[in-house]
């Protein structure tokens, strides 16, 4: 597939530019505008957004830290992914999603709990407004309170280098998947189910939810074969 050039320039504020600039990023590459296996230079980085290089070198790691952009021997890349990519992202995000619920039970505080049915209304509101920006933020924000509710820093990390292709693969699955209140159910047993302390039940909702997400998934890049 021939890749466009990155031609269009990006006004951002330069209030905590860094923040900004890969947030932008990454939005970019979320809907698609930057495509996969698209080459990213600090110079084509820089004259989209308005910035320096030092301040799109930095959105660039950042991007890389989350494995949504990998370095070759050349130049830096959107990444792409595969069928069996996919299958062995969920599988790992799988294995360390139930880890870090079985902590967040054990470790869980009231607060901890507040702020997940916060997310959880707030994944509600956008689904009510069919708002797909907020639904994809408010998504991926569940899951990082759970992480961050297992109070594992190792296990967070490791979590957080999954970011970039979990956020991906919550847009493309929003794409086509209608059905946004059968997510919001799944969403709603988990956290419930965390925010009561019941473990196994807590597990299971988890597991359910990432063999759903890993279905859509696959739908997904299928149709778009």
């Amino acid at each position: 597939m021939t890749k466009p050039p990155i031609t269009h320039i990006y006004e951002i504020s330069h209030a905590n530019l860094k923040q900004q600039a890969w947030e932008v990023l990454r939005d970019l590459i979320v809907r698609r505008v930057i495509l996969p296996g698209q080459k990213l230079t600090e110079r084509d980085v820089a004259k989209l957004l308005g910035i320096g290089r030092m301040p799109a070198r930095d959105a660039l790691m950042k991007l890389e830290e989350q494995s949504l952009v990998i370095t070759k021997p050349d130049a830096r890349y959107v990444i792409e992914l595969s069928r069996r990519d996919i299958e062995d992202w969920f599988e790992i995000r799988q294995a360390l999603e139930v880890l870090s619920v079985k902590d967040a039970v054990v470790r869980r505080s009231e607060e901890d709990g507040n702020r997940l049915r916060q997310a959880l209304q707030s994944m509600g509101a956008a689904i009510a407004h069919r708002n797909q920006e907020l639904y994809v933020q408010t998504d991926l924000e569940i899951h990082e309170l759970m992480w961050n509710m297992s109070r594992n820093r190792h296990l967070i990390d490791m979590l957080h280098t999954m970011i970039g292709p979990i956020f991906v693969l919550i847009a493309i699955q929003t794409n086509i998947q209608h059905d946004w209140d059968a997510v919001f159910n799944l969403h709603s047993a988990l956290v419930e189910t965390i925010c009561l302390g019941d473990a196994p039940a807590a597990i299971a909702a988890m597991q359910q939810h990432n063999a759903d997400s890993l279905a859509w998934s696959l739908t997904a890049f299928d149709d778009g074969e």
